[in-house]
């Protein structure tokens, strides 16, 4: 692939980075928004402004794998006060 075509997806990533305040992250959440701004270059997108607007919707709208105080703590198990 040419230069020319990787830099749109070079700067869409560092604006996804500056944006999700990623820093020093480790590689793999780097990894993970470059391969979703891949995925949406392979789709035809080429504007930067675009890619990154669409992966920060993306990453914003996933379902978070965190787990909530209420699944570690069910209102029917905490003690009654």
């Amino acid at each position: 692939m040419t230069r020319r075509r990787r830099a749109p997806w070079g700067a869409a990533l560092e604006m996804a980075c500056v944006a999700l305040r990623t820093g020093d992250c480790a590689d793999d959440v780097k990894q993970v928004i470059a391969n979703k701004i891949i995925a949406l270059a392979k789709a035809g997108e080429r504007n930067p402004d675009a890619l990154c607007e669409q992966v920060l919707k993306d990453i914003r709208t996933e379902p978070s794998t965190e787990v909530s105080r209420e699944t570690l703590h069910p209102p029917s198990l905490q003690p009654s006060m």
